[in-house]
């Protein structure tokens, strides 16, 4: 039964984490207003952020307040973990929180790659995926190509999970305990 309520808390507060990281890489990465994804993200979160963005100050394109609510999300995710696992909970819920952005912009790139082959894929869709994996590539942009392929995709990935699992072992380093967890 345990099992499935961290099944459950995971879901539901990876899901929300999911949905504010995109709307803050989206806002991060200047995303246009008139994409209709774009549009339906931000105005379906707007309610929430509106109050929250009237306090804070707005430093160029990074908006405050999803990183506060973001902030507030792991914060509550530690608290439904921290009932079962202790103080162990607040922890998790950070590196929970750091593959939440990991799966983000995996898929952003997973998708990019698959339309990069497909010709009659929407414009706005093909935009609006280059849009949030350009600051992922950029670094990797004068990798050579394999043909149609390109290395760039794959070694941004391979750097990324590099990076997860460094910040996991960063966070075991100071939570041994959080090992078995990770």
């Amino acid at each position: 039964m345990i099992k499935i309520y961290f099944l459950v808390i995971h879901f539901v507060f990876g899901f929300v984490s999911f949905v504010f990281f995109l709307r803050l890489w989206l806002q991060l990465c200047r995303a246009p207003f008139n994409f209709a994804f774009v549009q339906s993200l931000y105005s379906a979160l707007s309610p929430l952020l509106q109050p929250i963005e009237k306090r804070l100050p707005r430093l160029r394109s990074l908006n405050l307040a999803c990183v506060v609510v973001l902030a507030l999300i792991t914060l509550l995710w530690g608290v439904a973990l921290s009932l079962f696992a202790g103080k162990l909970g607040y922890v998790q819920a950070l590196y929970y929180q750091g593959q939440t952005a990991y799966y983000v912009l995996m898929m952003a790139l997973f998708a990019f790659m698959i339309i990069s082959f497909l010709s009659s894929v929407d414009y706005e869709i093909r935009s609006l995926l280059s849009l949030l994996v350009r600051p992922v590539l950029a670094p990797f942009a004068k990798l050579p190509q394999l043909g149609p392929f390109s290395l760039a995709p794959m070694a941004a990935l391979l750097l990324m999970t590099i990076a997860l699992v460094l910040f996991g072992e960063a966070l075991a380093a100071v939570v041994p305990e959080l090992r078995f967890y990770l």
